[in-house]
């Protein structure tokens, strides 16, 4: 995020969390804006933040991307199973 900040003319300096916080806002954005039905269908930006927390940044937003694919698929679903073996099984 930092490195968009600056490619938005913000400088080294930009606020981080803000800037998460309105891409991840803009993104949502377009799903709930989208015509298609998709998990987002029907519900506010503040309910999809909700759902994603407490994940930020760039987890927060490919989460929200596997959410809105075709799989409804989320990031938990993808992270290895704790189990508590070493094996994993």
């Amino acid at each position: 995020m930092r490195l968009a900040g600056i490619a938005f003319g913000l400088g080294p300096d930009a606020d981080v969390a803000m800037l998460d916080e309105q891409v991840a806002r803009a993104l949502i954005d377009r799903e709930l804006a989208n015509r298609r039905i998709t998990p987002f269908s029907g519900r506010t930006q503040d309910e999809v933040l909700a759902e994603l927390a407490p994940r930020v940044g760039h987890e927060r937003l490919l989460d929200l991307q596997l959410r809105a694919g075709p799989y409804n698929r989320t990031l938990a679903d993808l992270e290895p199973r704790r189990t508590g073996s070493i094996s994993g099984r």
